[in-house]
């Protein structure tokens, strides 16, 4: 009759610890399991939310910028202001620079499209 007793208060003991509890234990994350956000949840609801799903870290890539081609339109490419010492030759006739997406391009005058690429701004305006 003892050792029931002491089986019992033992029992109950490590169940009041916790240490009976696998299923709140589970709740927690370990360092095995990822932590658990809540989607949908509005402040102060008294109900518990539907929907968890684990949280992901956050990135701040930039965009990969896509280098201008020959063909592309640059109409809305600031047209590039030419020193009298500039290293640029003249454009052809009925073609001047652009600036489009940090490179220079030469354009055609009437349909304002590329013509050629000719390099990055911070190069060739050295």
């Amino acid at each position: 009759m003892r050792m029931k007793n002491a089986i019992l208060i033992a029992a109950t003991t490590a169940f009041t610890l916790g240490l009976g509890a696998p299923a709140v234990m589970a709740q927690q994350p370990g360092p095995q399991q990822k932590p658990v956000a809540a989607v949908g949840c509005q402040q102060g609801q008294k109900q518990p939310c539907a929907k968890q799903v684990a949280a992901k870290p956050v990135t701040t890539k930039p965009a990969p910028q896509t280098a201008p081609r020959v063909g592309d339109s640059a109409r809305k490419a600031p047209p590039l202001q030419q020193a009298k010492n500039s290293r640029l030759p003249a454009p052809p006739k009925n073609q001047h620079y652009r600036v489009l997406d940090d490179r220079v391009v030469r354009v055609d005058d009437k349909t304002m499209k590329v013509v050629a690429v000719i390099g990055m701004v911070k190069d060739i305006l050295k």
